[in-house]
């Protein structure tokens, strides 16, 4: 009989463990920066990006941030948080089999700015000197 045309390789494959160590880099004006360590083991095929979650009451209830940060950078800027509002952070490494677990909960930060310059500015009493 005829030959079968060869297959497509394939190679088994499983998605990546968690990251680790999110640390809190720098905070802004509703910003927060963050960055972690890439997976010791992506499942036998590359990371090909990021998922990233914040929580307002200590991992609890996530919100996604980004489904898929689309890249292989271990930093981000996560931005939309409210200033003064405790958040807590936690990243899960995608390949193409899907994401993987969730890393550990970074330490609470808060989105802050500066103060506004104060108005309004009055002597009330002046002495002699």
């Amino acid at each position: 009989g005829a030959a079968s045309t060869a297959s497509a390789s394939e190679y088994a494959s499983t998605v990546p463990d968690a990251p680790t160590a999110v640390t809190i880099d720098a905070h802004g004006d509703t910003t927060v920066d963050i960055s972690w360590t890439a997976p010791a083991d992506d499942g036998g095929d590359a990371v090909a990006g990021y998922k990233i979650e914040t929580s307002t009451d200590s991992g609890t209830n996530w919100s996604v941030f980004s489904a898929d940060t689309g890249s292989t950078a271990v930093t981000a800027q996560v931005t939309g948080l409210t200033n003064g509002q405790a958040n807590v952070f936690r990243v899960s490494a995608i390949n193409r089999d899907g994401a993987g677990a969730a890393s550990t909960a970074s330490a609470s930060e808060y989105a802050s700015t500066v103060p506004d310059a104060p108005t309004a500015v009055t002597i009330d009493a002046h002495g002699d000197t």
